[in-house]
């Protein structure tokens, strides 16, 4: 079927098939072009060797189901999907032919899952398809221009404007056509694909997806936080002296009771305690070891 948006060489798969881009002048097929097209030529075979089988029905839908997750995880992979039109078009006219050999023809099967035709009889596959596609086009166009480099306000606007393209793009997939029984899933080729089903069960679906990112975000935040502050408090024990680190004004920071120490020799070291206790012998050495390790980390011994 024919896309209005790309073009007489755009078409959409049966059941669960990719889209295929418009075809354009022939590529050279890389590995990913090759490994797919074995994968075709395998499943292909496996259909035919399972309808001589006595028309072994669910061993030939299960080769066409592995063909097409094949096709859609090239799709999802390789960055222009359009090196490999010419196969992605011959697999979509092999997986629509087969399809209707088995009775199932593509707008009849997506009306079961929500999606083919509308109320009034019209197929609203090629809408769908055109929406997705026009959506594509922006998007990307608006994506290049966020990450386009230069400076100046004309620019600043430009990319303020592509930025609120992008959120209605992310608006149209999140909730309106998911209203519709419409789910769009944005892949790294820049070609959305298409499913169709329950409105309640993709807008579920989509909440979870959301919550997760969600929690995903708040756990990098925390964890960023975390960093910038264990990075503050670096920068603060480094400006404290070693002859000044146990007074009372830096508790917090050395994470000591506050308060802890009263009175101080002529290096900093305390010899009594907030309550007026002597600093024992030994517990003098122990702050005389802190002093020097901290004098070590942050080059400033003693006066």
């Amino acid at each position: 079927r024919d896309s209005p948006l790309l073009g007489s060489g755009a078409r959409t798969a049966g059941v669960g098939g990719p889209r295929v881009p418009a075809r354009p002048a022939s590529h050279k097929w890389g590995e990913e072009e090759r490994a797919l097209h074995g994968v075709f030529i395998a499943r292909r075979e496996a259909v035919h060797r399972a309808l001589l089988d006595s028309i072994d029905t669910p061993a030939a839908l299960k080769a066409l189901e592995q063909l097409i997750r094949a096709t859609n995880v090239y799709m999802a992979q390789v960055p222009d999907v359009s090196r490999g039109a010419t196969l992605l078009a011959r697999i979509q006219r092999y997986h629509m032919k087969m399809m209707s050999t088995f009775g199932v023809s593509p707008s009849g099967a997506a009306g079961a899952a929500g999606g083919g035709s509308g109320s009034a009889g019209v197929d609203v596959d090629p809408l769908v398809d055109a929406l997705s596609s026009f959506r594509d086009g922006i998007r990307q166009r608006a994506i290049g221009q966020i990450r386009s480099k230069g400076e100046g306000n004309e620019l600043g606007e430009s990319k303020a404007v592509a930025q609120a393209i992008l959120g209605a793009c992310d608006d149209l997939r999140d909730q309106v056509l998911p209203a519709l029984g419409v789910q769009l899933d944005d892949r790294p080729s820049g070609i959305a694909s298409i499913k169709y089903g329950e409105p309640k069960q993709l807008l579920a679906e989509i909440q979870r997806k959301a919550e997760a990112a969600a929690s995903q975000q708040a756990v990098k935040a925390a964890k960023l936080a975390a960093k910038e502050q264990a990075v503050a408090r670096e920068a603060a024990l480094s400006s404290i002296p070693a002859a000044s680190m146990f007074a009372p004004e830096h508790d917090d920071l050395f994470e000591r009771p506050s308060p802890s120490y009263s009175t101080f020799d002529e290096d900093g070291l305390p010899l009594q305690t907030a309550d007026g206790e002597a600093v024992s012998k030994s517990q003098r050495k122990k702050l005389a070891k802190q002093q020097a390790k901290h004098a070590k980390l942050y080059g400033k011994p003693p006066a």
